[in-house]
């Protein structure tokens, strides 16, 4: 018999039809903008991403519908707008024009990959490099402000009939089951709040913080890829503002990492079952520490199935992603033994 461990992803939030990705983040954030330009006699917007004066009233009354859309609010102002955004914004504001979609966390450690090379090469002196480290670290602090205040608006979903049947036939088994939450929302909670082993090992572990509980659980928002070499030239260079939103030193923050290690404590093999996590880099040590345990047995993945074509799915993107997390390859390849489309029709 083996215990259970469900590692749940935004792909999970998407499937109940939440508007969680970062895009929509960004294009409420935009909106957030221009209403509050609107609602300010000075046509004025102003935080640590970005500066905006003497928008227009007629333009500064519109509902932005995406990145191109409030680029041409600006343009048709530009003859007496004052525009300064941070180097961040306009990387953000870029790919959501460009792609439709973004990735804030990969985007901020290119930054900091992008000023390990100026610091190389000596092209500028530390004390300017962390003054540089300083004005990036707090755009991202402000992005994780706005994000936060951003997921408090989306109201709670309900129930999906598909999701609760794969989590029944999981949870409902005698062995121990883990639920470790990747997401700053609480849906899986419309699942189960049981508690396993009389409180020893929690049966829902929000790894990454909770926005209704902050104090306690501080949301951890950054990059977890301490096995790229791009991180070990940081760590060398000996200077803190590199670091400070590496996600091992925010596990500290909470006691959800230990309740996490409880699970392995445990010393029972276990099988690991992906709902809607990306499997990407900026999670990449606490996955690896995961997949590549002695007692890690199988990997089941339940896949995004985009449309009616049983072969339209993202199940090879997916392993892609998680053999980046292995070093063992082959270990990578006896693991994934099932799949499972995550509902019929989703979403997602």
């Amino acid at each position: 018999m083996f215990n259970q461990l469900v590692i749940i992803g935004n792909g999970f939030d998407l499937a109940h039809g939440l508007k969680t990705t970062y895009h929509d983040f960004f294009i409420w954030y935009l909106n957030k903008i221009i209403s509050s330009i609107r609602h300010q006699n000075q046509y004025m917007y102003q935080d640590k991403l970005v500066h905006i004066e003497n928008l227009g009233e007629l333009y500064a009354s519109q509902t932005i519908t995406n990145a191109e859309h409030f680029e041409n609010i600006l343009r048709l102002n530009e003859t007496r707008i004052k525009y300064r955004p941070s180097y961040l914004f306009t990387k953000i504001f870029a790919s959501s024009k460009i792609h439709g979609w973004v990735d804030i966390e990969n985007m901020y450690y290119e930054e900091l990959i992008r000023h390990t090379l100026n610091v190389s090469r000596g092209d500028v002196n530390k004390e300017k490099i962390k003054q540089a480290l300083r004005e990036l670290n707090e755009c991202f602090n402000e992005i994780k402000n706005q994000l936060t205040e951003y997921l408090k608006t989306i109201p709670a979903p309900e129930k999906n009939a598909e999701i609760e049947e794969h989590l029944s036939a999981i949870i409902n088994k005698r062995e121990v089951c883990c639920v470790l939450n990747f997401n700053y929302t609480s849906t899986i909670d419309l699942y189960h709040k049981r508690t396993v082993l009389g409180g020893d090992v929690r049966s829902i572990i929000n790894i990454h913080g909770d926005i209704n509980n902050e104090e306690i659980n501080p949301i951890i928002f950054g990059y977890g890829d301490e096995m790229d070499l791009e991180y070990e030239k940081m760590e060398r260079l000996n200077i803190k503002e590199f670091l400070v939103n590496l996600k091992s030193f925010w596990y500290f923050k909470s006691a959800n990492y230990q309740d996490f290690q409880k699970f392995f404590w445990l010393s029972r093999p276990f099988e690991v079952h992906i709902m809607g996590h990306s499997c990407g880099l900026s999670d990449r040590i606490l996955l690896n520490s995961i997949f590549e345990h002695s007692n890690c047995q199988k990997i089941k993945i339940y896949y995004h199935q985009r449309g009616s074509n049983k072969n339209d799915n993202d199940f090879f993107d997916k392993t892609i992603e998680i053999s980046r997390h292995f070093k063992d390859k082959a270990r990578m390849r006896n693991l994934i033994k099932d799949s499972v489309p995550l509902i019929k029709f989703p979403t997602i």
